[in-house]
């Protein structure tokens, strides 16, 4: 069964699929390619360029991570990493699919896949569902609009949610590439304004059905993190909420 429980993984699933793409494209402009794999229009390169950057952090997350097991050579996992790293970072978007993918050598795939199994020994995290972070999606959809168009909360509280439905949104769409990191830095963000903007949050949006419902789906993305964890507790949202709210200053 194919791995998708930590950085390596994602990032070599990733890299398979675009060499499996690119042979029925290798006349194509590398943008077109990574523009399906992403999900992108071909003339989209500033979101083509902001992927191709997240791609690479997973190279520096590997990287972090493959140096502090200790007993292994992490030199020698590492030896062929910097193939795909140069190949994401200057990417002429214009050139020809195979003309930059022939620059990638067997053993760089082959270094992605021995760090792959060994940080699934060590870093190992559980996939989310798809189906479950559709849901949530589903849910921060339906919010977004309910808040476009209340007449209850004021204009400042609204793009205060609004802006936090959107890191949201962005982390459960990146989760191939970012996985469970990107949707606990949307949590972590979203809960900090709303502990800076406690007063605002409190006088206009706790007993709003649009407040309840951002805090419910708060609840929900906690859940999710919480599930990708073998050791993690999963408290519940009703849990969590009377946590977040009980830590809120009065």
């Amino acid at each position: 069964m194919e791995k998708n429980d930590n950085p390596a993984s994602r990032l070599l699933k990733i890299m398979y699929r675009a060499n499996e793409l690119g042979k029925g494209l290798p006349n194509a402009p590398i943008q077109m390619v990574w523009g399906k794999i992403f999900g992108i229009g071909p003339k989209d390169t500033l979101r083509i360029y902001y992927h191709l950057f997240q791609l690479n952090t997973l190279i520096v997350e590997i990287r972090s991570k493959i140096e502090k097991i200790v007993d292994i050579d992490s030199e020698l996992y590492l030896k062929h990493l910097g193939h795909i790293e140069r190949m994401l970072l200057s990417p002429n978007l214009s050139a020809r699919w195979a003309e930059m993918y022939s620059r990638i050598p067997g053993e760089a795939f082959y270094s992605l896949e021995v760090c792959s199994n060994t940080l699934s020994k060590f870093y190992k995290e559980k996939e989310i569902d798809e189906k479950e972070l559709k849901g949530l999606r589903d849910d921060v959809d339906k919010l977004n609009e309910k808040v476009l168009s209340s007449d209850s909360l004021n204009e400042e509280l609204k793009i205060l949610i609004l802006d936090q439905l959107e890191l949201i949104r962005r982390a459960i769409s990146e989760y191939s590439i970012r996985g469970t990191a990107g949707l606990k830095e949307s949590l972590t963000r979203s809960i900090g304004e709303i502990v800076i903007n406690n007063s605002l949050f409190d006088q206009n949006a706790k007993e709003s059905e649009e407040g309840k419902g951002f805090l419910k789906v708060l609840g929900s993305l906690n859940r999710l993190i919480d599930k990708s964890y073998e050791k993690a507790i999963d408290m519940g949202a009703d849990k969590f909420l009377g946590l977040l709210q009980g830590a809120m200053p009065s």
